[in-house]
């Protein structure tokens, strides 16, 4: 990802940073309706792929090119098109009217700016899967057995990917990115910028570090724990990787194991409510089962999961003889009770979801109460600084899933079709 410099940085700095308070806003005091916010969640959040992560490896690091600036103007066009002409849309009928020449050549670039998106932000795998899906539609008419189908023309194609409400670009995948996904991003944005992350790892410290193998079994716990925050896999590695592996090898763990144990730990995070990947916003919004169901179904399987890998570590740490953490490396408990209310925001989120308010309203609660938590202590305060920081890095990881799950959404239009 680049890093931007002078008046630039502060320019999408700004620009994310709206991105999150209007993500904030809908949370709290209601969405707008569908087309119209799933076409203000691209608008904002597309065109940050082609600032903030280059073409290649030689493209700058700190400044977009020629081509990434026109690129990134270039991706409002289609989401504000959907946007202004939301009401039209919801009127039309899909398959009978027809799709107008500006909606052919707004839809046609807002695909390849997807694919392209999709490329740099995830993995070429991703943006060759969106490619061949797209390829398959096109070409239908000429695969042999069952997977030939009549196909469609261009227009149609355009009006399955673009203009389409429940699919394509703009179908219900993102539609959970926009209305679900963004504020619980921002609410693991929020937990760790004041420092209930760094309480966790300690908290595991303190759980594991005096038993045989300490350092895996400490990765195991704080991965467990961090990804009640997180739900993100790759977050988890990064936060509690960064601290864990080093111990492990310090403990007597061979690196190739270390970053094994830390990996496996840390892709068990996006299983452990509250706040798991997401797929299980996917799920319920699939299904149409609560999502305070889902995580109730998905706690036993979680806590089994980590208990399981516990066990594992432990039989391997007797088998090598693995010590345990210096007495004078683990933190004492006194100190870590008096953040103990770092617990209440996950509380307060079952609470939420247990009453019957919406995912993204109980975030947005608890978004609120996690701000007020961290001025009890004058260290973990949310300074200026700190929520501009936070609202940012928010919107920068929910440009990736808003790119990953439009990409999907027309995969998943043309395989339904």
């Amino acid at each position: 990802m680049r890093t931007l410099k002078g008046w630039l940085k502060v320019v999408i700095l700004i620009y994310g940073v709206g991105a999150a308070l209007l993500h904030l806003y809908t949370s709290g005091f209601g969405t707008f309706e569908p087309r119209t916010q799933r076409g203000l969640h691209l608008l904002f959040l597309l065109p940050l792929i082609y600032i903030l992560f280059p073409a290649t490896k030689n493209s700058p690091k700190n400044r977009p090119s020629l081509f990434d600036a026109l690129a990134s103007l270039l991706c409002f066009a289609g989401p504000a098109y959907i946007v202004w002409n939301a009401e039209r849309l919801n009127f039309r009928m899909v398959g009978m009217d027809e799709v107008l020449p500006v909606e052919m050549v707004l839809g046609t670039a807002l695909v390849l700016l997807v694919v392209e998106a999709a490329r740099r932000a995830l993995s070429r795998w991703m943006a060759l899967t969106i490619a061949i899906a797209i390829f398959y539609l096109a070409t239908a008419p000429y695969w042999p057995g069952l997977l030939k189908f009549k196909g469609y023309p261009f227009p149609r194609m355009v009006e399955v990917l673009f203009l389409a409400g429940d699919e394509g670009i703009f179908g219900f995948l993102t539609g959970i990115s926009s209305n679900i996904l963004f504020i619980y991003i921002l609410f693991a944005g929020f937990m760790i910028s004041a420092g209930v992350g760094k309480f966790l790892i300690d908290f595991a410290v303190w759980a594991a570090g005096w038993a045989k193998g300490g350092p895996a079994k400490i990765a195991v716990i704080s991965s467990g724990l961090y990804g009640t925050v997180s739900g993100s896999t790759v977050a988890n590695v990064y936060a509690t990787g960064s601290f864990t592996i080093p111990l492990m090898k310090k403990g007597g763990f061979v690196p190739k194991q270390a970053a094994a144990i830390e990996s496996i730990a840390s892709t068990g995070g996006q299983l452990m409510p509250p706040i798991m990947g997401a797929g299980a916003f996917i799920m319920s919004e699939v299904t149409g089962i609560p999502y305070f169901k889902i995580i109730q179904a998905a706690a036993i399987p979680a806590v089994l999961y980590y208990l399981g890998l516990f066990f594992v570590v432990h039989f391997i740490s007797l088998k090598q003889g693995m010590a345990s953490i210096s007495k004078t490396e683990r933190p004492s408990i006194f100190p870590m009770l008096r953040h103990a209310y770092y617990f209440l925001p996950f509380i307060l989120v079952i609470i939420f979801l247990g009453y019957g308010y919406s995912p993204s309203k109980s975030a947005f609660f608890v978004v609120l109460v996690i701000f007020g938590l961290s001025f009890l202590d004058r260290k973990t305060w949310m300074t200026p600084k700190k929520t501009l920081n936070a609202l940012f890095e928010a919107s920068v990881n929910a440009a990736i899933i808003a790119t990953a799950l439009a990409g999907s959404g027309m995969v998943v239009g043309i395989l339904t079709r």
